[in-house]
C-alpha cells in the first residue's frame, strides 16, 4: 500500500481562497507573517491500486529543515485525496481551515504547530454532555453554525419547482388559541 504525495493546484487555489479572506481574523497573524505553504495531496493505494483513505484528512507539518532546500515553504500541508475528491466545496473549505488552525503566530516570522482545542472521547461526551467549559464553548458554536446554515438556507431562493394548484397538498387546520372568551372558529 504504497503512499504517494503530488502537488496540486486544486488545493493550493483553495488554501490562497481561505488564507486571504480577510473576514477569517482567525488567519489575520499568518497573514501579517507571511507564513510559507506548500500543498500536497497525499494518494495511498490499496493492493488493487484503488485510491484509499489515510486515515488523516488533512495534516500541516513544518518543513524539516534538510527538505527546506527542495520546497519553497516552512509549512505543508498535506490533505488526503481520497476525502478532497469526496469532499463539497464547504467541506474544502473546512478541511484547509483546520490545517491552517494548526500553525500558530510566536513571534514575528515564527511559526510552531498548534493542537487543536479539544480532544474528547466520543463515548463520554454521549454519556455526560458538556461537562467542561469548552465542551460548553463547543456546543455554543454548534448551535450558533445551525443558525447561520438555517438562516443562509431560509435567504437562499426555492430551488425547487413551483407546485401546481391541484397537486399542492391540502392545508392542514389548526386552533388557534385566543385571550378572549369568545372561540375563533378553524383556519382551513
Amino acid at each position: 500500500m504504497p503512499t504517494e504525495y503530488v502537488i496540486s493546484e486544486e488545493v493550493k487555489a483553495v488554501v490562497v481562497e481561505v488564507l486571504s479572506n480577510e473576514q477569517l481574523s482567525e488567519f489575520q497573524a499568518l497573514r501579517d507573517n507571511e507564513v510559507e505553504l506548500g500543498v500536497l495531496l497525499k494518494q495511498k493505494t490499496d493492493a488493487n491500486d484503488e485510491i484509499v483513505e489515510t486515515g488523516r484528512p488533512v495534516e500541516v507539518k513544518k518543513v524539516p529543515v534538510h527538505c527546506a532546500q527542495f520546497m519553497d515553504a516552512s509549512w505543508v500541508i498535506m490533505v488526503d485525496s481520497a476525502v478532497w475528491s469526496q469532499s463539497d466545496a464547504n467541506r474544502r473549505r473546512a478541511l484547509v481551515h483546520k490545517a491552517l488552525m494548526g500553525i500558530e503566530v510566536v513571534a514575528e516570522g515564527r511559526f510552531r504547530a498548534r493542537k487543536p482545542d479539544i480532544v474528547e472521547f466520543n463515548a463520554t461526551v454521549a454519556r455526560f454532555g458538556a461537562y467542561t467549559p469548552i465542551l460548553t464553548s463547543l456546543q455554543d458554536a454548534f448551535r450558533n453554525s445551525g443558525r447561520r446554515v438555517a438562516q443562509a438556507v431560509a435567504a437562499a431562493p426555492a430551488a425547487a419547482a413551483p407546485v401546481e394548484e391541484e397537486d399542492a397538498p391540502a392545508p392542514r387546520s389548526r386552533r388557534r388559541r385566543s385571550t378572549n372568551s369568545v372561540p375563533e372558529e378553524e383556519e382551513t
